[in-house]
């Protein structure tokens, strides 16, 4: 439903991989056999009194040791659904009078930001959280407006929807004012926030942002380059996860014994005569040192399509005058690389799955009283290894 017509009714793009799919879910796999066996209980697959197939039985079906089986199975103790009987093993017990399962019953609001990475990452909540709640979707008005609109918007949500949610899920790298998130911590309305990398005032979810850059940086010198660039801009910095690259390459330049260089634009797409120069400048005084080739890291996929453009405009070819590399690659943007003479980006990819998952499976066991101390989980990110490097 709308509250207003400020509200737009969010939506999200099929992923094409399942979670199960992914070979690095293995270090979260009793997060998976946690859910599983929960859909089955409130499904009624698994009815009140019904004892669940033994640990060794677990174990067998998903291909796992009986630690893993074992923690998923006192995560469900620990929400009231299963109790483990001496002698007879875990037995569902009736959750109708449990707290958390008739919190998660309440709708729970998904505010997203409009973009690609927002819809990839709400589909993974909505079809966790589809089953044991009513979900609605809200896309959040400005991405990166100002705090004063940011808190006017926030605001007028609460005091339409306040009593009728139980939790909110914020998808934006900007984070709520703190009046919004107090508010709801007042209410004992849940609040999870992602993927706000680095800000440790909300319980957040997402990718670890940090590994990602010093993985991208030992793939790239591994293929014998030195000459390493991260190009980024003053409004990405200033959001913590893309700060948190930046920082994160300056420390894999430093373990490696290169000289970070950083291109700091004004704007995020580099398309002005300023970001042209910016870059040009700094690739020709890095090709006249005369050491290993030149490789540019763009913060975003946007930017590295921006930058693909400056090099074709001076007849530059990647990956053989130039290499290039990124994070995250959006799925509409694929087919543009061929345009570049490439196939395929080197980029460190964001887990919006598993990042889903996790952040759903924290968020049903959340404390209503706010007074847990929040928590910030962080999701690997993939090398996706491309064309667009050479070495």
């Amino acid at each position: 439903f709308c509250v207003s017509s400020d509200y737009k009714i969010g939506c999200g793009v099929s992923c094409s991989e399942s979670f199960m799919e992914k070979n690095e879910i293995k270090t979260r796999l009793h997060m998976h056999i946690h859910r599983d066996l929960r859909n089955g209980i409130l499904s009624g697959k698994y009815s009140a009194g019904l004892r669940l197939p033994s640990e060794n039985a677990l174990c067998a079906r998903y291909n796992t040791s009986r630690f893993t089986v074992r923690s998923a199975l006192k995560m469900l103790g620990n929400e009231g659904l299963v109790k483990n009987f001496p002698g007879r093993g875990w037995e569902v017990i009736s959750p109708t009078n449990k707290k958390n399962i008739g919190k998660i019953r309440k709708p729970v609001a998904i505010i997203s930001r409009p973009d690609d990475c927002g819809t990839r990452l709400c589909e993974p909540l909505r079809e966790n959280l589809g089953q044991n709640s009513v979900e609605l979707s809200f896309f959040l008005k400005p991405i990166y407006g100002e705090a004063e609109d940011s808190e006017k918007w926030l605001n007028k949500f609460a005091d339409a929807e306040l009593k009728k949610i139980g939790g909110v899920i914020i998808v934006n790298d900007v984070p709520p004012h703190p009046g919004f998130a107090e508010r709801l911590r007042r209410e004992g309305v849940r609040l999870l926030c992602l993927p706000l990398n680095g800000n440790y005032s909300y319980d957040t979810v997402s990718t670890d942002n940090i590994s990602a850059s010093e993985m991208l940086v030992d793939h790239i010198a591994a293929k014998g380059h030195k000459n390493i660039i991260f190009g980024t801009s003053k409004s990405l910095d200033a959001i913590p996860s893309f700060n948190l690259r930046r920082l994160g390459y300056i420390g894999a330049m430093e373990k490696h014994g290169l000289k970070p260089e950083i291109l700091m634009a004004d704007h995020n797409y580099w398309l002005s005569p300023v970001e042209d120069a910016l870059v040009m400048s700094c690739v020709k005084k890095l090709r006249g040192s005369r050491r290993a080739p030149v490789c540019l890291i763009a913060t975003t996929d946007l930017s590295a399509m921006s930058m693909l453009s400056i090099f074709a405009k001076h007849s530059l070819k990647v990956p053989d005058d130039i290499s290039i590399a990124s994070f995250d690659l959006c799925p509409e943007r694929k087919t543009i690389l061929s345009k570049y003479g490439i196939s395929s980006l080197t980029s460190m990819e964001e887990q919006w799955e598993m990042m889903g998952a996790t952040a759903t499976d924290i968020f049903l066991m959340k404390s209503d009283n706010g007074k847990s101390p929040p928590t910030s989980t962080l999701v690997p990110a993939i090398l996706s290894e491309g064309d667009s490097v050479s070495g």
